[in-house]
């Protein structure tokens, strides 16, 4: 695959993962919940 997935920390995918669940979004309040959790992902 690639030297990005050797880098996974498969815990915090993990907790990702229970917080987002990969959907598709279908409101504006599910796609400013999303964006939040991007945000926090490039904050970190």
């Amino acid at each position: 695959m690639g030297s990005s997935t050797a880098s996974l920390d498969l815990r915090r995918y993990g907790r990702l993962l229970a917080k987002a669940v990969p959907r598709v979004i279908a409101s504006e309040e599910e796609n400013e919940r999303a964006l939040a959790i991007v945000e926090s992902l490039i904050e970190a």
